[in-house]
């Protein structure tokens, strides 16, 4: 778990993947997530997330709300390394 955000992660060698539990009644729809360089963010209404990685990451960013929980996976630019945590 991140300290700075609260958020869950994992990370593989060329991956981050991190869970967000949302407030409650928020959907799909009411969240936006953007990912640029090496900060992430989410926001849904007057709520946000999200901060500077430890490292860059691409653009191309998958994500889904299930069950009230935002899955994010970010995909690292420099492939093989692994960070020491999520936010920097």
């Amino acid at each position: 778990v991140c300290e700075v955000t609260g958020a869950s992660y994992e990370q593989t060698s060329t991956e981050m993947r991190i869970e967000v539990a949302l407030p409650d009644n928020v959907e799909a729809r009411d969240v936006n997530v953007a990912v640029a360089g090496g900060a992430w963010s989410v926001n849904a209404g007057a709520w946000s997330l999200g901060g500077a990685l430890m490292g860059a990451v691409r653009a191309d960013t998958a994500w889904l709300v299930d069950d009230g929980v935002l899955y994010l996976t970010l995909t690292k630019r420099a492939g093989g390394t692994w960070w020491p945590g999520l936010t920097a």
